[in-house]
């Protein structure tokens, strides 16, 4: 259900210019950028036992999902989930 709308929306960017991918990779591995912790990523057990713990009777958030729809993920819905938590760490962007 939500896994299908996620990849249905959030499809990988197919780059046709090969060197151009690995003009950018080379970019970013010449920062040698070093993130100020160590980052601990989310495993999917975790975002799991968060789902199981969400209360029923609360309303949705900002992207309007009541918690029983999260609560019904399946597998892969949990995967792209805890795909999308942990590039939010690795970049260290978090919406608002």
């Amino acid at each position: 259900m939500i896994e299908n709308y996620f990849a249905s929306t959030f499809e990988p960017y197919e780059c046709i210019n090969v060197n151009h991918n690995t003009n950018i990779e080379r970019f970013i591995n010449s920062l040698h950028y070093q993130a100020p912790l160590p980052i601990k990523f989310i495993s999917p057990s975790e975002v799991k036992h968060y789902i199981k713990n969400l209360k029923h009777n609360k309303s949705p958030g900002n992207d309007n999902l009541p918690p029983l729809v999260i609560k019904h993920l399946t597998p892969q819905g949990i995967a792209y989930l805890t795909n999308i938590y942990n590039s939010a760490l690795r970049n260290q962007y978090f919406p608002k």
